[in-house]
C-alpha cells in the first residue's frame, strides 16, 4: 500500500506542469526504478496493469519537451513484462517502427528500447528491420539504437534468432558507413555470440561467420 502511494505521488510530480521538466523526468525514472518492488496483494494484474496504462496514457499526449516522453518511454520500459497489456504492447510497437510525428530520431529509439526490454516476441525481428537504412531527412538513430537494444536483448533470444540477427548485422552494417553503428554492431555481434555459447550453442559461431567478421572488423580499425 506503501508503494501504491509513492507511485501515485511520481505521477502526481509529473502531472504538475509548474515543476521543472528534470523534476518530471526524474519522478518517471523513480516510477521506473519502483518497477522491480512488489504491488498490492495480488496485484500485479490489476495494479501493474493500472500503472502501464497511465505511463501510456501520458506517453500520447503532447509536451514542451521532448526529454518528458524519454522518461515515460524509460519508465514504461522498465515494468513487469507480466503486467503490461497486449494492446500497450502493440501501440509501442508502432512507435518503435514508425515514430509519431514531431517526435524525434531519440524519442522513437526509446520506444524501440521500451518494447525490447518489455519481452515482446517479435522484438529479435523489431530490430532487425530498426537496423535496416531507410530514407530519412536527417540522421537516422534508428541503426544505432537497434544494434544496442540487440546487444541488451542477446541472452533472452534462441539460437535461431541470434543466428538471424548476427547475419542482419553483419550484412547491414557494413552498408551504413557509419563509426558509431559499426562499433555497437561489434558489441552486438560479442553479446549474440556470448549467450550462445553459455548457452551451450555454437550455432552463431558456426553459421554466421562471426569470428572472421570481428577478426576484419579488428584489422580495418588498426589501419584508420
Amino acid at each position: 500500500v506503501e508503494l501504491e502511494g509513492i507511485r501515485d505521488l511520481l505521477f502526481a510530480l509529473f502531472d504538475e506542469k509548474d515543476n521543472p521538466t528534470r523534476v518530471r523526468a526524474w519522478a518517471m525514472f523513480a516510477l521506473g526504478l519502483l518497477a522491480d518492488q512488489p504491488y498490492g496483494d495480488d496485484c500485479l494484474e490489476q495494479c501493474g496493469r493500472r500503472i502501464t496504462r497511465a505511463l501510456w496514457k501520458r506517453i500520447e499526449a503532447d509536451y514542451g519537451s521532448p526529454d518528458l516522453v524519454n522518461a515515460l518511454l524509460v519508465a514504461l520500459g522498465m515494468q513487469p513484462p507480466d503486467g503490461v497489456p497486449d494492446g500497450v504492447r502493440t501501440e509501442l510497437r508502432r512507435l518503435a517502427l514508425k515514430g509519431r510525428t514531431f517526435w524525434t530520431g531519440t524519442q522513437q529509439a526509446h520506444a524501440l528500447h521500451a518494447y525490447v526490454r518489455l519481452q515482446a516476441p517479435d522484438r529479435a525481428r523489431v530490430i532487425r528491420y530498426a537496423l535496416t537504412p531507410k530514407r530519412t531527412f536527417g540522421k537516422n538513430r534508428m541503426p544505432a539504437a537497434a544494434a544496442n537494444a540487440l546487444a541488451e536483448t542477446a541472452p533472452t533470444l534462441s539460437s535461431t534468432e541470434r543466428r538471424d540477427a548476427a547475419l542482419s548485422v553483419q550484412e547491414v552494417v557494413p552498408t551504413l558507413g557509419d563509426p558509431r553503428v559499426a562499433g555497437l554492431g561489434v558489441l552486438a555481434l560479442g553479446a549474440l555470440r556470448g549467450a550462445d555459447l553459455r548457452d551451450g550453442s555454437t550455432v552463431v559461431l558456426e553459421a554466421t561467420k562471426v569470428a572472421s567478421y570481428l577478426f576484419h572488423t579488428a584489422r580495418a580499425g588498426d589501419r584508420d
